[in-house]
């Protein structure tokens, strides 16, 4: 069954809520799509049916009235709503890379179609290709995609006016089209065989303004095995850890609100876990540890920064924790990094 992750669709789903907000019945609607009432939309490892990212936007269009709701929705992407993907993104050295990780990645994000970069003597082609035969019910869907695309890549490039030459649609045009014509260019095309975005070449080689390739090529081995283990069935112990890392941003997670994400009780939690001879707290620190590897060999984080998204209260309690994993401090360990690095 071809499948969306559930931080994908959590992203869908709180656009299209936020949409209705002065509408009752959208939200039971948009849960019964949903089948598990949304329990699962918290959880990092939990994926859904496709065909539900496309019932949630126009279920919102039925129930609302609203127009252009894949473009609405669209319009609030941005990398960190792709966690890891995301994040990789704003490491590469341009829009070229950016699309070719993309293509590598996207089944992590979604299975309903792919996207591929054609780059041309004076302009450029992102080409979607759906893996689906209904256009017209995903209409909304392949919107959103290329609002997020442009979003994304305007918001990468810090650059609002990047030119967009034509814009191709292969569903049916909508009775107004003025958002699309300000969000793409005026010269839309519908009934289109292909969907596509076609802009000036030059914006794939803009160098882009965080770029990292030593931490990028940390997340590509990172994602390279998540998607040798997307089907595979995943123990306790990695599920609770893909949710620790998840919540570390805001501090140290409780065990309490991570079994309530994995949808069971604490007292479960704690069971299972010893089954795979595990406790909560060395997940944790695994899951800390595992994070900060990638962090410490960036030469972008500052060590509060690494602490704060460790979820440590302050640099000293991280400053403790990361010498009993290493036996030296951040700083030594940074050095020794330098120096290695500087005889290669």
């Amino acid at each position: 069954m071809k499948t969306v992750s559930s931080p994908y669709l959590k992203m869908i789903y709180e656009g299209c809520s936020n949409l209705g907000k002065f509408h009752e019945s959208l939200e039971p609607t948009l849960r019964e799509i949903l089948r598990d009432n949304g329990r699962n939309l918290q959880n990092p490892t939990h994926r859904y049916p496709r065909r539900c990212a496309a019932e949630l936007l126009n279920a919102t269009v039925k129930v609302t009235g609203e127009t252009a709701v894949g473009i609405k929705v669209g319009m609030t992407h941005r990398p960190k709503t792709l966690l890891d993907i995301g994040y990789a993104f704003t490491l590469c050295d341009n829009l070229k890379d950016v699309m070719a990780l993309n293509q590598r990645f996207q089944p992590l994000i979604q299975q309903i179609g792919t996207t591929q970069l054609d780059v041309e003597d004076h302009s450029a082609w992102l080409r979607w290709t759906p893996l689906y035969q209904d256009r017209d019910f995903y209409a909304e869907f392949t919107e959103m995609i290329f609002t997020g695309y442009a979003a994304i890549g305007r918001w990468l490039l810090w650059d609002q006016d990047a030119p967009i030459l034509s814009m191709h649609f292969r569903h049916s045009a909508p009775d107004n089209t003025d958002m699309q014509k300000s969000l793409f260019c005026e010269n839309l095309i519908y009934d289109s065989d292909i969907d596509g975005i076609e802009f000036v070449s030059r914006a794939v080689k803009v160098p882009m303004p965080n770029r990292d390739p030593k931490l990028l090529s940390i997340l590509t081995e990172r994602l390279e095995k998540k998607l040798d283990q997307l089907h595979a069935p995943i123990s306790i112990a990695k599920e609770t850890m893909i949710c620790v890392q998840t919540l570390l941003p805001e501090g140290r997670p409780s065990i309490s609100k991570v079994a309530k994400i994995m949808g069971m009780s604490e007292r479960t939690l704690r069971r299972r876990l010893k089954d795979e001879g595990q406790t909560y707290n060395s997940v944790l620190e695994n899951a800390r540890k595992d994070a900060c590897e990638a962090y410490m060999r960036s030469e972008t984080f500052r060590q509060t920064d690494i602490a704060l998204a460790l979820g440590y209260s302050d640099q000293t309690a991280f400053s403790r924790a990361f010498k009993g994993w290493h036996k030296n401090t951040p700083t030594e360990y940074r050095r020794r990094l330098a120096q290695n690095a500087s005889l290669t």
